[in-house]
C-alpha cells in the first residue's frame, strides 16, 4: 500500500510538521512572557509615580507646617482631613517631634499605629524615624499589620527642616489593599483584571491578589526600582483568562495537522508548506499584537498618571482661589468698614465726596473680584450642584433686600412681587439660586439711572423669576453676546458702565448646570426683563416648621436693644468696625481672640447669638462651633444661634460652616446695615442647627 518512497514522505513531512507546531507553541510561550513583563513595567511605572504625587503632597504640607509659627492638634488634624479624603490609601497621619514623641494624630488610629512614643514600640520604627531625620528623602518602613485592621500596610516619615532646623517627622501610614485598589483598578485596564499579582516592598509582599499565591502560571517581575532606601517590583502570574485572550488559535490547529499528515504524506506536504506560510504570517501577527498591546497598556497608564495630576491640580487651584479669596476679603473689609464709619462722622461737602468715592470704588473692587474668582472656579468645571429644601419666597427676597441699599444710593427702588400660590419649598442648590438672583438684580441697578427695578417670582411648572428693570435697554443684535465673558452689550456703554463683564456670564453657566433656562426682552430706552426658568421639585422630606424663614422680618434693629453677642475675631481692624457698627445697637458685645476665649466666655455667659469667625489662631470657627454645639447638648441648654462672620464665602465654605453647626454665613466685608439685619433675624430664635442636632444626639 505505501511504498519506501512514500513512507518516508511521510515522516519526513510528519516531523517537519511537528517540528513547525514546537516551534509555535515555543512562539506563543514567548508572546505570553512578553505580555505579562509589559503588564509588569506597566504596573511598577504606575505605583511609582502615584508614590511620588503623593510623595509632594507631604512636601507640600511639610512646607506649610515649617512656614507657621507653631502647629496645634487642630491645625493638623484640618490639614490632614483634606489628604487623608482625597487620597485613597491614606490611612492615618501623624507629626513626631525631635524627641520621636508622637504629637499629632489623625484620625486616632495613627496613635494605635505608630505608639505614643517610638522608642517603647521596636527597635525598627525608631530607626526609621531616625533615618528620615537625617534624609531630605522619604524613608519607607518594611511591610506592617496594621493595628484594628490586620491588613498589610507600611509608614513613610519625612522629615520637616525650618532653614536648618529639624523641627520634626510628618508620619504617612500606607493602606496597601485600599491604595493599590484604587489606583490599578481604577486605571480602567481590562488586562490588569486578567492577571493575579504582587507589589513588594524590599522583597517583601504588601499586597497580594487572592489568586497569587496558589497559582502555579507562568509570572514576569519588573526590575525593582529605587525608592529612597527602600525598593519597589511588581510580579505579576497569568490566569486562565489572560491565557484565553493572549494565545494563538492557529498554533493549535497547526499541532491538528500532525495526525492528518500521518494518514497522507502528499496532502501533508502541501499543508506543510501553507502552514509554514502562515505560521509567518501569524508570528509577525503576534509580534504586532504584542506592540498593540503594549502601546495600549502604556496608554492608559499615561491617561492614569494625567488624571492624578488634574485632580492634584484641581484641588490646588481651588485652594488657591479660597486662599486669595479670603486674603482679598479681609483688608477690604477693613477698607470699607473704615469708610463707612467715617462716612457717619461730621465732615465738609468735599471730604464726605472723597469717602463716598472711597467706597463706591472699594464695593466695584469686591464686586469684581468676586466675578473673577467665580469665573475661575466655574471655568475648570467646578460647578457641584447641591439640592436641598429651600424656602424660595423668603431666599429671593433675601437677595433683594442685600442691594437695596445700592439701589437706593441711586435713587432706585426695588419691588418684589411673589405670587401668592407659590408652593412652600422646593429643591434647589440654595447658595447658586442666591447667586443667580443677586447677578441679576445687580444688573439691572447698575444700568438703570432712574425708575424701579421689579423682580417678580411664580411657580408655572417650575419656578419663574423675572427681573424688569427702566434702564438704558439692549439692542435686538446684542442680546446674545451680554451671556458671553467680559462682553457688554455695547463697547460705548464701557465707560459709564464699568465691570467685568462676567455677572451674566456667570449666570448663564449656572442656570444651565441647574437644567434651566434664561431669555432676555429688552427694548433700547425703555429697559430690559431677564426671565429665569427652572425645574421645580418638591423636597420629600420639607423643613421643619423651626426653620422656615417665610414669616415676616418684622424684627429691626431696635430689637437688638437688649441683645448680647459673643464676636469671636482675630482681626483687630475687624474687631474695631464690628464694635463701632454695634455701639448703641446691642446691650453688650463681647470680644474673643481666637477659639479657646470664645469657648471660654460662651462657657461663663449667656448670649443671643455669636458671630464666628473660621480663620483664627490656636483653634478654628468649625472647630470651636463644634465644641459649642456639644455643650450646649452635655448641659441641655437653649441652642443659640452661630452666624459666620467670614472672607471664606466660597459655596464649599459655606457648605463646612453648617456641617460645622453654623445657622447662616455674613460674608466679609459686610455694611453695618447688613449686620444688624442678620442679628435682627437671628436674635430670639432657637438655632435650627443646633435643634437638629440636638434631636439627633
Amino acid at each position: 500500500m505505501f511504498n519506501l518512497r512514500t513512507l518516508l514522505g511521510l515522516l519526513l513531512a510528519s516531523g517537519i510538521t511537528t517540528l513547525t507546531a514546537a516551534f509555535m507553541l515555543r512562539n506563543d510561550a514567548a508572546q505570553e512572557e512578553d505580555l505579562l513583563r509589559a503588564e509588569a513595567l506597566n504596573a511598577r511605572d504606575l505605583i511609582v509615580h502615584d508614590l511620588k504625587v503623593r510623595v509632594s503632597a507631604i512636601e507640600r504640607m511639610g512646607r506649610r507646617i515649617a512656614g507657621s509659627d507653631g502647629l496645634t492638634g487642630e491645625q493638623f488634624d484640618l490639614e490632614a482631613d483634606s489628604y487623608l479624603r482625597d487620597m485613597p490609601g491614606f490611612w492615618a497621619l501623624g507629626w513626631v517631634d525631635t524627641d520621636y514623641v508622637l504629637r499629632h494624630g489623625a484620625p486616632a488610629r495613627a496613635e494605635r499605629l505608630v505608639g505614643v512614643s517610638l522608642a517603647d514600640i521596636g527597635k525598627g520604627r525608631l530607626e526609621l524615624a531616625q533615618r528620615a531625620a537625617a534624609s531630605t528623602m522619604i524613608e519607607l518602613s518594611p511591610p506592617v499589620i496594621l493595628n484594628g485592621d490586620q491588613t498589610m500596610g507600611f509608614v513613610g516619615a519625612k522629615s520637616v527642616w525650618r532653614g536648618d532646623d529639624w523641627i520634626g517627622t510628618l508620619w504617612v501610614v500606607f493602606k496597601a489593599s485600599e491604595w493599590i485598589e484604587n489606583l490599578y483598578f481604577g486605571a480602567g485596564s481590562d488586562m490588569m483584571r486578567d492577571i493575579s499579582f504582587a507589589v513588594m516592598l524590599d522583597g517583601e509582599p504588601i499586597y497580594l491578589t487572592p489568586d497569587f499565591q496558589a497559582s502555579e502560571a507562568r509570572s514576569a517581575t519588573a526590575p525593582a526600582i529605587p525608592f529612597g532606601n527602600s525598593k519597589l517590583s511588581v510580579q505579576v502570574k497569568a490566569t486562565e483568562a489572560f491565557r484565553a485572550k493572549s494565545s494563538n488559535s492557529l498554533t493549535y490547529i497547526v499541532s491538528a495537522l500532525v495526525g492528518v499528515l500521518a494518514l497522507s504524506s502528499t496532502i501533508a506536504v502541501f499543508a506543510l508548506r501553507g502552514s509554514m506560510v502562515q505560521g509567518r504570517r501569524a508570528a509577525q501577527a503576534n509580534e504586532d499584537l504584542t506592540r498593540t498591546n503594549r502601546r495600549m497598556h502604556l496608554e492608559v497608564s499615561q491617561r492614569r498618571k494625567a488624571e492624578v495630576e488634574a485632580k492634584r491640580s484641581s484641588a490646588a487651584k481651588s485652594q488657591f482661589l479660597s486662599t486669595m479669596s479670603h486674603e482679598i476679603r479681609t483688608p477690604m473689609n477693613g477698607v470699607l468698614g473704615m469708610a463707612e464709619l467715617l462716612s457717619n462722622t461730621k465732615m465738609e461737602k468735599t471730604q464726605r465726596g472723597y469717602v463716598d468715592a472711597i467706597e463706591q470704588s472699594g464695593r466695584a473692587l469686591m464686586v469684581m473680584i468676586s466675578d473673577m474668582l467665580d469665573f475661575s472656579k466655574f471655568e475648570s468645571g467646578e460647578i457641584d450642584l447641591t439640592p436641598e429644601p429651600t424656602d424660595v419666597r423668603a431666599l429671593i427676597a433675601e437677595a433683594a433686600d442685600m442691594l437695596t441699599a445700592n439701589a437706593e444710593k441711586k435713587g432706585l427702588l426695588i419691588r418684589f412681587c411673589p405670587d401668592n400660590n407659590l408652593p412652600a419649598e422646593g429643591m434647589f442648590d440654595r447658595a447658586y439660586l442666591r447667586q443667580v438672583a443677586v447677578n441679576l438684580i445687580r444688573n439691572a441697578i447698575k444700568f438703570t439711572n432712574a425708575g424701579v427695578i421689579t423682580v417678580g417670582l411664580s411657580y408655572e411648572d417650575g419656578l419663574v423669576l423675572k427681573v424688569k428693570d427702566t434702564g438704558i435697554g439692549i439692542a435686538p443684535e446684542k442680546i446674545k453676546a451680554i451671556f458671553e465673558e467680559f462682553e457688554q452689550a455695547d463697547g460705548d456703554t464701557s465707560r459709564p458702565y464699568e465691570g467685568t463683564g462676567l455677572g451674566l456670564s456667570i449666570v448663564d453657566r449656572l442656570v444651565r448646570a441647574m437644567d434651566g433656562e434664561i431669555e432676555v426682552n429688552s427694548k433700547v430706552g425703555e429697559g430690559s426683563e431677564f426671565t429665569l426658568r427652572l425645574p421645580w421639585d418638591i423636597p420629600a422630606n420639607p423643613l421643619p416648621s423651626h426653620t422656615r424663614t417665610d414669616e415676616p422680618a418684622a424684627r429691626s434693629a431696635a430689637d437688638l436693644k437688649a441683645a448680647k453677642v459673643l464676636l469671636a475675631e482675630d482681626n483687630l481692624t475687624n474687631q474695631r468696625i464690628v464694635s463701632a457698627f454695634l455701639r448703641g445697637t446691642v446691650d453688650r458685645l463681647d470680644i474673643a481672640n481666637d477659639g479657646i476665649e470664645a469657648l471660654q466666655l460662651y462657657r461663663s455667659g449667656v448670649y443671643d447669638a455669636v458671630l464666628m469667625d473660621v480663620s483664627m489662631p490656636n483653634r478654628n470657627g468649625f472647630e470651636t462651633t463644634k465644641l459649642i454645639r456639644q455643650l450646649e447638648r452635655d448641659r441641655a441648654e437653649r441652642t443659640t444661634p452661630i452666624i459666620g462672620f467670614t472672607a471664606n464665602c466660597g459655596k464649599e465654605d459655606q457648605q463646612k460652616c453648617r456641617e460645622a453647626g453654623m445657622d447662616d454665613v455674613l460674608a466679609k466685608p459686610a455694611t453695618k446695615t447688613e449686620l444688624a439685619d442678620r442679628l435682627a433675624h437671628w436674635v430670639g430664635r432657637p438655632s435650627t442647627v443646633g435643634l437638629a442636632l440636638a434631636a439627633n444626639a
